[in-house]
């Protein structure tokens, strides 16, 4: 696959994603907060707009968002064009206002304008859909200089953008995709003849990774390994480490600003009571992984990632083939031994963790950062491309379904037989009030505001899928 199928796939996928309008939710609304506050009143507490979301800090009588500042610092300079167009113009802005009684059980009541939803769809699509979009094309082509068949990384990279959770969490303001990207682009970099400006890029990317999302710091020091085994000679890792200095100062600075101290997270002065008491358990609620909670968010039918996307069993097949195969070739090893631990890493921490499942959401979506190094396996895990297909169509189908219902699902006790194909089967797509896709908005219901989204998948395919069946790039 060359480099303008990638960039045609990346283009398909941004459509893809960009098709759904999330409604705003607790996660989104705090880090839009933020997003608001930097730009409108020059300042890191969210106090005007706090009553929108129960994702908050409270510190020295202000309220913060508990969120990682990175994806709300990325999406800032897109709002402020946005904000300053509505002011020039004379248009609406957002808000956000208390409202008559709570919506669900637990939320908080609020009302939002439009201005607020075209505003919050603007920062999902500069964060979220745009950073997936970038992933998927980034792992083919990571893929094809691996030199494997088109099929294969075609199937592989179908997976991990439209069969996993990373379609879910593209359309939505939250920080996990934007994170898999910066974790996954750097390990790309890192390559043994990559000159110093590429290894400082990695670094930085790697500790931006950690701005946007806490958890992926120990993901980052298997980077800094995986730098030291493959690159010649070793101390060039240090330009890695380099470059994760200024991603390092702006999260310390964000920190010591808002909470006054540079190693004291949001998480540590979160509002609620029952998250407090979360969090107060082992290091950010994060203790030993429990055996129960490890099957339960692989297999089960609640959260479970394997439940959701079948088709990712194969990448854990095909990470243990990767590292067999790969045993008398260093650099290869090094590769699949750092996807691997990457993925143990997720799946260990998120076993820990006090709230595993993640609250309203449709899988265990704190691993999502470790789904492209998972993904990595898919290649290899058989020698047909049969099964894979199978196993991504019904992958696929259930990211879609819940994508179009309602991604931030309710717990329950089967996600998809309770909650996402009940809802598909009655029409209700989307689920909540208010356009939530495109072909809403156009005056189409039910399914067949999918219409237009399959539309353009059957126009961009033709054009695609001849690309798929050129040579691989010669291996760097």
């Amino acid at each position: 696959m060359d480099r303008s199928a990638a960039g045609l796939w990346a283009l398909l996928l941004l459509v893809t994603y960009g098709y759904f309008v999330s409604p705003p939710s607790w996660n989104e609304n705090s880090r839009f907060d933020l997003v608001r506050s930097l730009v409108e009143r020059r300042r890191l507490d969210i106090d005007p707009f706090e009553h929108n979301t129960g994702d908050k800090s409270s510190w020295r009588g202000h309220t913060y968002s508990d969120k990682a500042p990175g994806g709300s610092l990325v999406a800032a300079p897109v709002y402020a064009v946005y904000y300053g167009a509505r002011r020039l113009v004379g248009g609406g802005l957002p808000g956000s206002v208390p409202g008559a009684g709570p919506r669900d059980e637990g939320e908080l009541p609020y009302l939002v304008n439009a201005p607020f939803r075209r505003a919050l769809y603007l920062c999902s699509l500069t964060v979220s859909a745009l950073g997936g979009a970038v992933l998927g094309a980034l792992f083919i082509l990571v893929l094809r200089r691996w030199a494997v068949p088109p099929a294969r990384a075609w199937l592989a990279g179908a997976a991990l953008s439209l069969g996993s959770l990373v379609f879910p969490y593209a359309t939505m303001f939250y920080g996990h995709v934007l994170a898999a990207l910066c974790l996954f682009a750097a390990f790309a970099l890192l390559e043994p003849g990559a000159r110093r400006g590429r290894l400082v890029t990695a670094g930085a990317l790697a500790g931006w990774a950690v701005v946007t999302e806490l958890p992926t710091a120990p993901a980052v020091a298997l980077l800094v390994a995986y730098a030291l085994a493959v690159l010649v000679p070793r101390r060039r890792a240090l330009w890695v480490v380099a470059g994760g200095v200024g991603p390092l100062v702006v999260l310390l600075g964000y920190q010591y600003a808002a909470f006054g101290a540079a190693l004291r997270p949001g998480y540590a002065l979160v509002s609620r009571p029952e998250f407090a008491a979360g969090m107060a358990q082992g290091v950010m609620g994060v203790g030993w992984p429990h055996p129960g909670v490890i099957w339960a968010e692989l297999f089960g039918r609640a959260r479970g990632l394997l439940y959701l996307s079948p088709v990712l069993v194969l990448g854990f097949v095909g990470l243990g083939r990767r590292l067999r195969a790969s045993w008398a070739d260093r650099r290869a090893r090094a590769g699949a031994l750092l996807a691997s631990a990457v993925v143990l890493y997720f799946l260990l921490m998120n076993a820990g963790y006090y709230m595993w499942y993640g609250g309203s959401a449709l899988g265990p979506r704190h691993l999502i950062p470790a789904l492209p190094f998972l993904c990595l396996g898919l290649p290899f895990a058989l020698d047909g491309v049969a099964v894979t297909a199978v196993l991504l169509a019904v992958s696929i189908a259930n990211q879609l379904a819940a994508t179009a219902v309602q991604p931030t699902a309710p717990l329950v006790g089967d996600v998809l037989a309770d909650h996402v194909y009940p809802h598909l089967l009655h029409g209700e797509i989307p689920m909540p009030a208010g356009p939530a896709n495109l072909g809403t908005m156009l005056g189409l219901r039910g399914a067949l505001s999918l219409l237009p989204l399959l539309a353009a998948w059957g126009l961009a395919l033709p054009l695609l899928l001849p690309r798929l069946r050129r040579p691989p790039f010669p291996r760097s």
